[in-house]
């Protein structure tokens, strides 16, 4: 498939977005998670039905897209709003949505949004939101306002680009579960070079510190039972996620099983399989993309 790159202007710069086959094919955006960008899906996307135009987005503050404005926090609202963005530039009726991780929570709030934008929806290891313990909300949000604060007085040393790869696979949500090449497919979108032979990460270090909304277990089971997805809907999680956070996935796995079209699955392959064994969830993806085409 072709590829190509394109710049969607916004109020705060450009997003910069990857795709893949043709345009007038019809569209899956694809949103990858925090600290990743649009080469996320670039081991994936040629293991795919090649009759699909995919649209890849590096998210504002990730890859080669702009950084939201400096001296604020950055919020889950935010995203929701780019993607709005992202959409109204393409121009398309109707998408279908896949998303891994944090990309994958933002789709599913924004199908909840606005429902009429999406045909079918996929998400890979992806619990909604996470949710906000009512008790700690508030010193959770003290720690993350001293750190935002604290970035603004600190600046990036170079690296050498061999130690940016190396810092990509150790600063994954499970350390070192990333090849070399799967670290590298990020690498080429968030190293910038920053003199001779360095390198510092466009990965804005706010977003380790973003907000979601104040919503706590119950409220988010209550948002899922209320406001169902109720297109296509297949919802891949990994077993080393579901035990990570098994305070809470139990309980929103069955309220997700409760939306009318979905289809769950879970696999023994790790949180970043989509990047680092594409083959292992490419053939489930291709099933449910091609079974559902013919409806």
């Amino acid at each position: 498939m072709a590829t190509h790159e394109v710049k969607v202007p916004v109020f705060w710069g450009h997003i910069a977005v990857k795709t893949w086959g043709e345009a007038t094919d019809p569209p899956i955006l694809m949103v990858h998670g925090v600290r990743d960008n649009a080469g996320s899906f670039d081991r994936l996307i040629p293991m795919l039905p090649p009759r699909f135009y995919y649209i890849c987005p590096d998210l504002p503050s990730h890859g080669l897209s702009s950084k939201f404005p400096p001296h604020t926090m950055i919020t889950s609202m935010d995203y929701i709003l780019t993607l709005k963005l992202i959409l109204d530039h393409f121009k398309k009726e109707k998408y279908i949505f896949f998303g891994h991780s944090y990309g994958g929570q933002l789709l599913m709030m924004f199908a909840q949004i606005y429902p009429h934008y999406v045909s079918k929806l996929i998400t890979l290891d992806s619990f909604y939101l996470l949710p906000m313990p009512t008790k700690s909300m508030m010193s959770d949000l003290v720690r993350n306002i001293n750190k935002v604060i604290a970035l603004n007085n600190t600046k990036q040393r170079g690296i050498f680009y061999l130690d940016g790869v190396d810092k990509i696979k150790e600063t994954r949500m499970y350390e070192n579960e990333l090849d070399e090449e799967a670290a590298m497919c990020l690498a080429d979108r968030c190293l910038a070079e920053h003199g001779k032979e360095m390198y510092i990460f466009s990965t804005d270090a706010r977003i380790s510190s973003r907000i979601n909304p104040f919503f706590d277990l119950k409220v988010i089971i209550q948002m899922l039972h209320h406001y169902k997805i109720t297109c296509p809907f297949l919802f891949i999680y990994t077993t080393e996620t579901k035990e990570k956070y098994s305070d809470y996935c139990h309980a929103m796995i069955d309220a997700i099983r409760t939306m009318p079209k979905c289809r769950i699955e879970e696999i023994s392959e790790n949180h970043d399989a989509h990047l680092n064994e594409p083959e292992s969830v490419a053939p489930l993806i291709s099933k449910f993309l091609e079974e559902l085409s013919k409806l």
